[in-house]
């Protein structure tokens, strides 16, 4: 219908101006929607598996932190079929602040807000550190007001993609395309190690 039309020329301008590092849409009535990603994540195993999940991702999130020599966030990469009302995790990455909030439309949302409404300096100086890294990252032309634009018009797709996408019910999420809540068998660590693995990969191929 005209919504699937509109959701499909929404991800069509993501993709043109977002290969490498682009927003992630997490549908707000699905199981990935919350803002700590650690649980999320968690939630997807069988009861019995979620502390040793949780306990995992605690380990590596230290681990990255140090050897990044600062804070890291996890972010859950999830590709969305609207038409079949699922979404698949199909990889995690551990990423600074600044890559963080660009992974997901509404945090953005919420930096461009406060630098608009913030105290002393600029909106533009405010967003600086996040337009600079999302060009960088996605071989965008950081000329002038150019490269801004291309950012605002990322981000407008997205918000309005996530707000669309928020209103669908009846999500079904999967974990590297295995149903959840994974089956009590599954081996913790090598589940984790797949999904890094996949996400390292992915962004190797994007480059």
């Amino acid at each position: 219908g005209i919504m699937a039309a509109e959701i499909e020329d929404l991800y069509q301008i993501i993709k043109r101006r977002a290969p490498v590092l682009a927003p992630q849409i997490r549908p707000a009535l699905s199981d990935v929607a919350g803002s700590d990603a650690h649980a999320c994540l968690a939630g997807l195993f069988g009861e019995s598996k979620r502390k040793a999940v949780a306990r995992s991702l605690s380990d590596r999130r230290k681990q990255a932190s140090e050897d990044a020599g600062s804070k890291v966030e996890l972010v859950l990469r999830c590709e969305v079929d609207v038409l079949a009302s699922h979404v698949d995790v199909t990889g995690l990455v551990f990423v600074s602040e600044v890559e963080a909030v660009l992974h997901d439309p509404k945090r953005f949302a919420q930096k461009q807000l406060d630098a608009v409404f913030g105290q002393g300096g600029s909106a533009s100086m405010a967003l600086a550190p996040y337009v600079d890294h999302f060009l960088r990252k996605n071989s965008q032309s950081s000329e002038g007001l150019a490269g801004s634009a291309a950012v605002l018009e990322t981000y407008g797709a997205a918000y309005t993609l996530q707000l669309l996408v928020d209103t669908i019910p009846g999500w079904r999420t999967m974990l590297a395309g295995a149903a959840t809540p994974l089956a009590k068998s599954v081996d913790v660590e090598a589940t984790l190690d797949t999904l890094f693995e996949a996400a390292s990969k992915a962004s190797q191929v994007k480059r």
